[in-house]
C-alpha cells in the first residue's frame, strides 16, 4: 500500500479481518434493524410508561390528547406528536414560545398557562387531555 509516496506494508490478522467483516455486516443490517424497531403509528391496546423514578402510568389506549410543558412539547412535535395544549414559563399569552418552542405551530395549540400563572387548571380541563407531560 502506498501513502503519499511512502510504501507501507502491513499484514492483516485473522482478528482484524473478522472485526472488519463484523462491522460491514452491522452496517448493512443497521437500516433493517432500525426500521424493525420503529413503533406502529396507530398502536392498539393498553399504553404504559415508566418514568426514571419508577412511577408507571397505564392507560387503556395510547394518549392522543396531550398537554405538555413547552420544553417537552417541542421535541414531541418534531416526532409528529401534536399536543393540544402547552404551558410553562417559556409560553406567553400571544403564543410566543421562544427558542424552547422549536417547531411548535402556535396556531395548532392552546396555551393553558404562562408566566405568572404557569398552569391554569380550568383551561387544561377544557381541553379534555388524556395525558399531561411536565419536565419535573
Amino acid at each position: 500500500m502506498f501513502v503519499k509516496g511512502i510504501r507501507v506494508t502491513r499484514s492483516v490478522s485473522r482478528r482484524s479481518l473478522l472485526g472488519a467483516s463484523g462491522l460491514a455486516a452491522a452496517a448493512i443490517a443497521a437500516p433493517r434493524l432500525t426500521s424493525a424497531q420503529t413503533p406502529d403509528a396507530s398502536p392498539t391496546g393498553p399504553w404504559t410508561f415508566t418514568d426514571d423514578k419508577g412511577v408507571t402510568v397505564t392507560l387503556d389506549t395510547m394518549p392522543t390528547r396531550i398537554i405538555a410543558d413547552v420544553n417537552a412539547a417541542a421535541p414531541l412535535w418534531d416526532f409528529g406528536i401534536r399536543p393540544v395544549g402547552v404551558f410553562g414559563w417559556n409560553a406567553t399569552q400571544n403564543k410566543d414560545f421562544g427558542p424552547a418552542g422549536g417547531n411548535i405551530d402556535p396556531d395548532q395549540v392552546e396555551v393553558v398557562g404562562y408566566e405568572p400563572e404557569l398552569f391554569v387548571y380550568e383551561k387544561a380541563a377544557a381541553l379534555n387531555p388524556d395525558l399531561i407531560i411536565t419536565v419535573t
